[in-house]
């Protein structure tokens, strides 16, 4: 029960005032006045002392609470701490029962039926966009849509990667293998357009090698456009070949060995003066 306390109100104090005033002296002494208390009901709250963080996740009461003794407040009694019931196994296992039973079985021949029908079981589920009807060539679009992201099972869901122009570039440059060493043997490609499923990964070294045999930061690139780039044997070796290839050509030409019409003046003049001498 709250604690009642008695509290004098303002009209108390002034009567007992003014009539202090009014009367004597001595009709003080033969009348003595007594004064009229009206007790009037007051309930005090006050904030909950500190407590610790376990012992207040465990209450539920609220933060402010009722002050039955009216003392300290460090010393105020709370109320007693509701306790935490744990779930058993036993309360699990009933759980697990009653969600079976909860179950609605269907005749297997009923499910058949239901696979064709557009509303199935959890259609209030969906969203708008999955709940909306769609006609057959729509699905039969959507199906070839998604059954053209990957090449399939046999090559083990391999990804239609986005074809950027670095992708690009390094796809070309495997393609020209057999120019880059061609002292080795490559199979022949199989088409000659650029592949629509790829799968780029990188190589990681062992811990185990030894530093001569790994590469060292500054040899590292992002393609294997920049690597090449940056390789000065190659650039070399493919320099050297591109010569070879264009003097071949200039003994080869149509019209290398012929003898041209047109002489020019200063030919003429050059006979002209061997002769005179």
């Amino acid at each position: 029960m709250p604690s009642i306390r008695p509290i004098k109100t303002l009209s108390d104090v002034s009567s007992s005032s003014s009539s202090s005033d009014t009367d004597s002296d001595a009709e003080v002494a033969s009348k003595p006045h007594k004064k009229t208390v009206n007790e009037v009901q007051h309930i005090s709250f006050r904030c909950r002392p500190k407590i610790s963080l376990q012992k207040a996740q465990n209450t539920e009461d609220s933060f402010f609470f009722i002050d039955t003794a009216g003392g300290d407040p460090n010393e105020a009694e709370r109320p007693a701490e509701t306790p935490v019931i744990e779930e058993t196994e036993t309360d699990k296992k009933e759980k697990a029962i009653i969600s079976k039973k909860a179950e609605i079985i269907v005749d297997p021949k009923i499910e058949k039926i239901l696979e064709k029908a557009v509303i199935k079981s959890g259609f209030d589920n969906l969203s708008v966009e999955e709940a909306a009807l769609k006609s057959k060539n729509r699905q039969k679009k959507d199906r070839k849509i998604e059954r053209e992201k990957t090449k399939g099972k046999d090559w083990f869901d391999m990804p239609a990667t986005e074809l950027t122009d670095e992708r690009r570039h390094d796809l070309e440059l495997l393609q020209m293998r057999d120019t880059l060493d061609p002292k080795t043997h490559y199979r022949r490609p199989d088409r000659e357009v650029l592949p629509k499923y790829f799968e780029v990964g990188r190589v990681i070294e062992s811990k185990y090698d030894y530093y001569s045999s790994r590469m060292t930061k500054k040899e590292r690139k992002r393609t294997m456009v920049e690597e090449i780039m940056h390789d000065h044997e190659i650039i070399a070796k493919n320099k050297r070949r591109y010569e070879e290839i264009m003097r071949r050509k200039a003994i080869t030409r149509p019209g290398a060995f012929q003898r041209k019409r047109f002489i020019s003046k200063s030919s003429i003049r050059k006979k002209r003066i061997a002769k005179k001498k």
